[in-house]
């Protein structure tokens, strides 16, 4: 079969990794494609049989014709579209291609959705196949908010990505002298919501000095989390690396992950901890719960109470044994519930229930 995988970019974000590793999982079986416009940090993580097309233009009538055009010049049997932009940049090859599969593939809640964006999706998903979310969360949303029928909406899991060999000689820390580590990975946003972990912070400095938040990753928001924490005179309780290209090397000098994020689809980086045999907190939001067994492999707590949030972690700073036991419950959760082999299956599912 001939796949098309349509992205905006494939810069570094929860959703490009998502594309990336469906491409390189789909190209052992079928002839795939990757189309995309804006920048390419993660084009090197693709496998050397996977067909990379850029687009010349970043312009959204430009791509939709040459969308039609590279469909109709590969004979492409199917298209997955990820996210808004790449689903309105595809409806013109739904239209006058009557060969061509089409799944609409949607990351994040999209809560932004007001009544016109809302109508826009109707019309551009008409001809779509199904829309495929990545969490319980979304499909409800799609279902009550957007008012798509059950059958049009099919669940399909993100997947962690599994790594054979970690490389700890990547890990450049200062020496934290068995403090327990608090642990995050992801983009320095405002949707994550960093800037709370200062007052977290000043919480536990009441019961106890042994941690360090060691904070993972690069954004817009890393030069203002870094100043707060400087003001706050916290510099020697946190630690931030910028961007690493092996997180999960980072992943295991934690104790445990937190997702303080006021928002979140479903987490890849909730899952890649868990792989790891990290217990994680996380406030009740999205699709955490989904990935999260509250009281059994991690703690998921009331948006956005820092008093419980900080509670949680102290428990986890008494209790050495609740951290082994909740790792493990987390890594057998995730390697049942999240695994790449359940993804492929379920895409290549998609594919041949419609050969």
């Amino acid at each position: 079969m001939k796949i098309l995988l349509v992205i905006n970019s494939l810069q570094i974000g929860g959703a490009e990794t998502q594309v990336i590793a469906d491409a390189n999982m789909l190209v052992k079986n079928n002839e795939v494609y990757i189309y995309y416009s804006g920048k390419g940090d993660l084009v090197e993580n693709l496998n050397d049989n996977v067909l990379i097309i850029k687009a010349k233009k970043n312009n959204l009538l430009y791509i939709t014709i040459d969308l039609l055009r590279i469909t109709k010049k590969y004979n492409i049997d199917f298209v997955f579209a990820h996210m808004y932009w790449a689903q309105k940049s595809i409806f013109l090859s739904t239209l006058f291609n009557r060969n061509l599969k089409t799944y609409f593939f949607d990351h994040g809640l999209n809560l932004w959705k007001g009544k016109i964006h809302i109508m826009l999706t109707h019309i551009i998903a008409f001809k779509a196949e199904a829309i495929i979310v990545v969490s319980e969360a979304k499909r409800k949303i799609k279902i009550e908010k957007e008012n798509f029928k059950y059958s049009k909406v099919q669940l399909i899991h993100n997947c962690f990505k599994q790594s054979v060999e970690i490389d700890e000689s990547k890990i450049i820390l200062p020496d934290i002298q068995d403090k327990f580590t608090i642990g995050f990975v992801g983009r320095f946003s405002s949707v994550k919501q960093l800037d709370i972990l200062i007052d977290v912070a000043k919480i536990l400095l009441k019961s106890t000095n042994n941690f360090r938040f060691i904070l993972v990753g690069d954004g817009p928001e890393m030069s203002e989390i870094k100043n707060q924490i400087k003001d706050n005179n916290l510099e020697m309780y946190f630690i931030t690396t910028g961007f690493v290209l092996d997180p999960l090397s980072y992943m295991r000098t934690f104790n445990v992950f937190i997702l303080p994020s006021i928002r979140e689809d479903l987490s890849v980086a909730l899952m890649e901890a868990g792989s790891v045999g990290l217990p994680s907190i996380a406030f009740d939001v999205g699709g955490n719960k989904e990935i999260i067994i509250d009281g059994e492999t991690g703690f998921i707590i009331p948006p956005f109470n820092l008093d419980i949030f900080a509670a949680k972690i102290l428990e986890f700073i008494k209790n050495e044994d609740l951290v082994i036991v909740f790792g493990i419950n987390a890594k057998k959760r995730i390697f049942d519930k999240f695994s790449s082999k359940k993804r492929i299956d379920n895409l290549n599912e998609l594919i041949y229930i419609q050969k």
